[in-house]
């Protein structure tokens, strides 16, 4: 089974720009903007197919027409040209969908980390800054900063972790999982603050709170795990979202014109209502994965 890095990497091409993944094509070679794996391509493509256990990998980089020219100039029987042909045929449309679902499980992971990266280094500059020469400040930012690089380490751990089923989950699927166990990840794990614990939540913010009594006249004070994404992410997903309902709706709407029973109206009147809330979301609040939270108070 091949790691969330790995998946991720071999997603570098198809999803196009990422906050995450730089792909230099001439060297084949994907880095991780925090440094954390390098891979090859052709590697990623080696163990994807080695982990499929494809039964003819000399042959899948040949387009069907090439490779009946070279099965046919071997002299095989027509048969077996045909069934070599079906079976390789069928590895690729396999490879093809495995790399599409390991895009959408790594792009879910990928999302939690532009915004806690952009927290880190808000704190971490925070540190740094000159004036910031109260004790009891710097021990709350400190502890601040070790949580959040805690929960960074965290979430690439459950990434590349593998469960019974031998497939690493999207955050989604995890947050189902845990709840079987007991274990309550709120928003369903849309924003990197969802995966802190409550733990440590509690003892970072009092340890700010305590720190009301210094705040200067007019400065603002800092919120530790606000719940808000980055700017380009922000507008990307909800872009996307609007895109995904926009196309709902006009099937929606179609189906309620043959149909025109109740079922198909209350059905295209949900997408347009949560179109209506999808605009109304606040600036850079972090957006859901289903459609349908937007339709329930408080379920992101």
């Amino acid at each position: 089974m091949i790691g969330i890095k790995t998946l991720r990497a071999m997603t570098g091409v198809a999803c196009g720009p990422s906050p995450l993944l730089y792909l230099t094509r001439e060297s084949g070679r994907c880095f991780d903007q925090d440094c954390d794996f390098v891979d090859t391509i052709w590697d990623i493509i080696n163990q994807l197919e080695h982990s499929m256990a494809i039964e003819y990998p000399q042959y899948m980089k040949h387009t069907l027409k090439e490779l009946h020219n070279i099965l046919a100039a071997q002299n095989l029987p027509s048969a077996t040209i045909k069934h070599i042909k079906h079976i390789v045929s069928q590895d690729k449309a396999t490879l093809r969908r495995e790399k599409i679902r390991a895009k959408q499980q790594a792009k879910q992971w990928e999302v939690l980390h532009p915004p806690l990266n952009a927290e880190i280094l808000r704190v971490k500059s925070s540190l740094a800054y000159k004036g910031n020469t109260s004790p009891q400040r710097r021990a709350a930012f400190t502890e601040y900063l070790d949580v959040l690089l805690r929960t960074r380490s965290r979430l690439k751990n459950l990434a590349e972790q593998l469960h019974e089923d031998g497939e690493p989950h999207t955050p989604g699927q995890l947050v189902k999982l845990l709840a079987e166990e007991g274990k309550h990840i709120p928003h369903d794990g849309i924003h990197w603050s969802d995966w802190v614990s409550p733990k440590d939540k509690r003892s970072v913010m009092e340890a700010f709170s305590k720190l009301s009594d210094e705040r200067k006249v007019r400065a603002k004070m800092k919120e530790p795990f606000e719940r808000r994404t980055t700017p380009v992410l922000w507008l990307r997903t909800k872009d996307e979202l609007l895109s995904h309902l926009e196309s709902l709706k006009r099937v929606a709407v179609t189906k309620h014109y043959v149909m025109k029973d109740a079922k198909t109206y209350a059905h295209a009147e949900q997408i347009k209502q949560a179109i209506i809330r999808l605009n109304q979301v606040p600036e850079y609040h972090p957006l859901p994965r289903d459609w349908r939270k937007l339709l329930v108070e408080g379920g992101f």
